[in-house]
C-alpha cells in the first residue's frame, strides 16, 4: 500500500484498497468462527451436579427430564446408576455420545431420568474404574458431528487466512502494475510536450502573411491564364 507517486492520484489507481480491507475481514472472521464456536458452547453447556458414588441424594421434579453424565474415557464402561425415591422412575440408557463440557470437565450423557413425582431421589452409581465420576444435569447442548466440527474449527480458519492473503497480495501486485503503467504514461505526456508536441496555434496565432480577405477572390473570368488557356469563361478564337 505504498503511496502513488508524484503526479498520480492514488484513488485513481485499481483495484481500489477496499480489496485490503476486505482481505482483513475474511481473515478475522475465519479466525473468529472457532472462537465463537468455543463461547456459544460455554454459554449453552448444561450445569452439571457431580454424585458421590455410592450413595447420594438429589432434588428432582416432576416430568423433568434430566441427564446422567460420567467422566466416560474413551473405551471404558460408565459407571452403573440406580434412582430410588418417592414416585416411579423411568431411566433410558442412552448409546450416543453426546457430550457437555462443564467447569472445565468434559461430561458424557449416559441415561435420561425422569420422575412421576417432585422429591429428594437417591442415586446410587457404582463403578470399578478407578477416577470416573459420576452427575446429573440438563440437557447436553447439541454439537457438530465429528466432520463438521473438524471443518469448523480448523478447514475455516485455515483457508479463510489463505484466502485473505492471496486476496491482499494480487490487489498489491495488480495496483503496482497499475500504477506503474499511470506513471509511464504520465512521464511520456510530459515528454511529448517538452518537445513541442500537441501545441496547435492558438486562436489569432496563425502566420502572417498574404491572405485573400472577405470580397477579394477572384471574379469569374478573371483567374490568370496558365498554358495558354483562355479565361474562365471565354470562347477560344477561332482556330485555336
Amino acid at each position: 500500500m505504498n503511496a502513488a507517486p508524484a503526479g498520480i492520484d492514488s484513488r485513481a489507481v485499481r483495484p481500489t484498497r477496499v480489496w485490503y480491507l476486505i482481505a482483513a475481514i475474511v481473515a478475522v472472521v475465519a479466525i473468529a468462527v472457532p472462537v465463537v464456536l468455543l463461547v456459544v458452547s460455554q454459554l449453552t453447556a448444561p450445569k452439571v451436579e457431580e454424585i458421590n458414588l455410592g450413595s447420594d441424594t438429589k432434588r428432582m421434579v416432576a416430568k423433568e427430564v434430566k441427564w446422567l453424565y460420567a467422566t466416560k474415557p474413551k473405551g471404558l464402561v460408565p459407571p452403573l446408576c440406580k434412582v430410588d425415591g418417592p414416585a416411579d422412575v423411568h431411566v433410558k440408557p442412552l448409546t450416543s455420545l453426546d457430550t457437555t463440557t462443564y467447569e472445565g470437565t468434559t461430561w458424557y450423557a449416559v441415561a435420561q431420568v425422569t420422575v412421576d413425582a417432585t422429591g429428594d431421589y437417591s442415586i446410587q452409581c457404582l463403578s470399578t474404574m478407578k477416577g470416573l465420576r459420576a452427575g446429573i444435569g440438563g440437557e447436553p447442548a447439541k454439537q457438530p458431528g465429528l466432520l463438521s466440527g473438524l471443518v469448523l474449527k480448523w478447514v475455516v480458519p485455515v483457508v479463510g487466512v489463505v484466502a485473505a492473503a492471496v486476496v491482499a497480495l494480487v490487489t498489491f501486485l495488480r495496483r503496482r502494475s497499475h500504477r506503474a503503467g499511470m506513471l509511464a504514461a504520465a512521464s511520456h505526456g510530459s515528454w511529448y510536450d517538452q518537445q513541442g508536441g500537441g501545441q496547435y496555434p492558438q486562436h489569432g496565432q496563425y502566420p502572417q502573411g498574404q491572405y485573400p480577405q472577405q470580397g477579394q477572390y477572384p471574379q469569374q473570368g478573371q483567374y490568370p491564364q496558365q498554358g495558354g488557356q483562355p479565361p474562365y469563361g471565354q470562347q477560344p478564337p477561332y482556330g485555336y
